[in-house]
């Protein structure tokens, strides 16, 4: 009937509707201007791509110039989001590992010795620790103008909110409105941070559990899953 005709177009994404008896010119007709619909998509999409991965890649070997350290991290936390989103099953990773990629960018304006004191966790002038802080906004700020990274914006922009909801840049951001890829970032971040400053592993998941209020109960459950104690045993 006409409801089930309608629920197939918007819902099924149906691309044209046919009744029969169909002529074999229409059903023909439909089929060529399928085929050539599916081709102006999939070149749309292998443009998007390339343009993203151009992009980020420009953004990334930026980086990698001005701080080479900030480039390994970026690195080690990437992998390791990779393997959370894996453990959670969370959907669309592939936005989550692009975020990992940029979640240092912010950090460009940084002078090389005020980054490597911030990541070894020396105190920083008060100029310096102000910039650190709006890294994330930084970062989302940069990429804003690429196209079809409204997704990757949000992680990095919420990538610094707790789980209570301290520090969000929007009221009322919290628990399970925070994105899960900001709060997978948030939790990598951290974790590599504590072992970088020569914690364990055990203790850094430790720290991290131990700090109400601030990191996704199921996250801190997957990053035990991945670098505690029992994935270390054979």
């Amino acid at each position: 009937d006409t409801t089930a005709a309608i629920q197939a177009v918007n819902e099924g994404q149906i691309f044209r509707f046919l009744t029969k008896p169909c002529p074999g010119s229409v059903i023909r007709d439909a089929v060529r201007d399928g085929v050539h619909q599916y081709g102006l998509q999939t070149a749309e999409r292998v443009l998007t791509e390339q343009t993203l991965r151009g992009s980020i890649r420009a953004l990334v070997e930026m980086l990698s110039l001005v701080h080479p350290a900030v480039s390994a991290r970026t690195s080690r936390v990437r992998r390791l989001t990779i393997e959370l989103c894996e453990t959670l099953g969370a959907p669309e990773p592939w936005r989550i590992e692009i975020a990992a990629l940029l979640s240092h960018v912010g950090y460009i304006g940084l002078p090389p010795a005020s980054v490597e004191q911030l990541l070894a966790g020396l105190p920083l002038s008060a100029e310096e620790a102000n910039w650190a802080a709006k890294a994330p906004e930084v970062a989302a700020k940069l990429i804003a103008s690429i196209p079809r990274m409204e997704g990757v914006q949000n992680i990095l922009l919420m990538q610094g909110t707790h789980w209570n909801g301290e520090h969000a840049p929007v009221q009322g951001m919290c628990a399970e409105r925070i994105p899960i890829g900001a709060r997978i970032l948030r939790a990598a971040i951290d974790f590599d941070t504590l072992v970088l400053r020569g914690a364990s592993a055990e203790q850094a998941i430790d720290v991290i559990a131990s700090a109400r209020g601030v990191y996704d109960p199921g996250v801190i459950g997957a990053l035990q899953q991945v670098r505690g104690r029992k994935a270390l045993v054979p």
